[in-house]
């Protein structure tokens, strides 16, 4: 007998985002952009924290602010990740 599990709707969202693969086997979505404190009604902040790095928020940095990851640091760090090249340097 199956167990239930009680989830919110952002919960369950995150769960079967955090899954969703490509044909040949890869994870179809490596991570989420996030930008928290901005009145997340939805509770997807909540969701994501309680899967942890089954998908990975990436947090935006502001242009002037050069002390957090900013889009570039968190794209490389998916390539990284998902075993691509991410020295930016042709193929």
């Amino acid at each position: 007998m199956m167990e239930t599990i009680r989830l919110t709707a952002a919960q369950a969202m995150m769960r079967w985002l955090s899954v969703q693969m490509t044909e040949d086997g890869q994870r179809f979505i490596e991570g989420v952009w996030a930008i928290f404190g901005h009145g997340n009604v939805a509770g997807i902040g909540e969701a994501l924290k309680g899967i942890g790095d089954a998908l990975p928020p990436g947090r935006a940095a502001s242009r002037g602010d050069r002390s957090k990851p900013g889009r570039n640091d968190l794209c490389r760090e998916l390539g990284r990740r998902n075993g691509h090249d991410t020295s930016g340097n042709p193929a």
